[in-house]
Formats: structure tokens, sequence, C-alpha cells
């Protein structure tokens, strides 16, 4: 009905490039990165159907001690603050394909000359934070979980959980999760660019929107409401 109808609603996308591997094709996310031992758990649900609707809870049973899991998830996070629109962010117009799928894609020449004008001095100061955790996880506001988020104010959200998580602590929040509710976080970093630099990226494991990818150093970039996507007519007032 929504494509009948042509009712789009414009999202953002995250691009993740791979640093120092030119060659390499970006890969682009609408929902969330998530790297750490709750992330390393969800991805043996599969593993245990015999438990059948109770496997998405016995993974972290399961799981809660074994020394495969990245409990010491250790990196450094450069970054800048999200920016509501200035110079800066709309010098470059990025190159789009002209095959089928750049018709979903948002044409930013009506952005560009709207925010030609507007200068932002801190959008592109660099901040600098070491980390280290048991759960990362990065969101756009497409996927985040916060009610009262400003949806209008592209940006990237990163939440960072407990540098250590007890076994009895673990489940607790990986049922949490399970529910759809937070689990315990430290600090919340919000940003329109990152590069996260792993300190070891060992047998480490990333999920983009529920792919596994190898854990590498990466920039990720926001691409705010880039991507057209057909939804009701409800959701775009949401």
């Amino acid at each position: 009905m929504a494509v009948i109808e042509e009712s789009v609603k414009p999202m953002d996308i995250m691009k993740i490039e791979i640093l120092d591997e030119d060659t390499t094709k970006p890969v682009y996310a609408v929902g969330q990165l998530k790297w750490g031992a709750y992330r390393d758990a969800e991805v043996k649900k599969d593993s245990y159907w015999y438990f059948g609707p109770m496997k998405n809870y016995v993974t972290y049973v399961f799981n809660g001690l074994r020394s495969s899991i990245s409990w010491d998830c250790k990196a450094t996070i450069d970054y800048s603050i999200p920016c509501e629109g200035c110079s800066h962010c709309y010098k470059k117009k990025p190159k789009q394909s002209s095959g089928w799928f750049s018709r979903f894609m948002k044409d930013n020449d009506t952005d560009k000359r709207k925010y030609s004008g507007i200068y932002n001095p801190e959008c592109d100061i660099i901040h600098e934070k070491k980390i280290t955790t048991s759960d990362l996880t990065l969101l756009t506001t497409n996927v985040s979980r916060n009610a009262n988020e400003a949806q209008d104010i592209s940006k990237l959200i990163v939440e960072i959980g407990p540098d250590r998580v007890d076994y009895f602590d673990f489940i607790r929040n990986g049922f949490r999760r399970e529910k759809g509710e937070k689990s315990d976080l430290t600090e919340i970093i919000e940003a329109k660019m990152l590069e996260i630099n792993p300190e070891s990226n060992k047998n480490a494991m990333f999920s983009i929107d529920n792919e596994s990818y190898e854990v590498k150093p990466i920039k990720v970039t926001l691409l705010p409401k880039t991507l057209k996507m057909f939804c009701s007519r409800n959701a775009i007032n949401a």
C-alpha cells in the first residue's frame, strides 16, 4: 500500500569503511553495529534451536562464562559531534549510482544550497576517547531505543557498556535486551562521524545490521536522511 500511495520517509544511513584499505568497498547500514559479549552470544542463538522459544534466553546462560566471548573490547574512538547542517557538512556531494537503486537516494543539492552560508566551527573538530568495554553498540536514530530522541536531528549514537560484567549481570542484561529494554550503560557518545581503532581484533567480529564482519579499524560516516524508504503514512507522521 505504501508503494501504491508513494509514501516515503527519509532515513539515515551509516557508511562504514575499513581504514587503510582503499580497495575494499564500503558497507552501508540503516540500523546498528554491535561489538562485544552480547553480540557474540546473540549470534549463537540458532545453535540452541532445540530449546524452542527459550533459545534467545539460554544463549546468555550457556555463554556467560566462555572465554571465546569478547569480554574485553579496547579501542580508541575519534569522533566529531552532530551538526544540524553547515557549509562543512555539504561542501562535497557524494557520487550516486545511475542505476535503479539511485531512485531511492535523496538528492542533496537542496541541502547544499540551504546550508552553504552556515558556519559551525565545532563541526570538524575531532575528539578522542579511549574505551574498554564488554559491549558497544552504534545506532542510527532510525532504530534508537530512546523514545524521547529528537528525530529531526540526525546523528550516530554510541552506547558503551561496563568494562566488566559478572555472570549474573550478563544473564540479567541479556534477558532485558531480549525484551527490548536497555542493558547497563556507562556512557553515550553522539557523533556524525567516528573512527573505531581496536587495540586487538583477534578472532573478534562486528555485527552490522545482523551481518558478521571481521573487527578492523573502521570509519563510520553518517549520511543524514539519504535513503527514501517506502512506509505507511502513519509511520511518516510518527
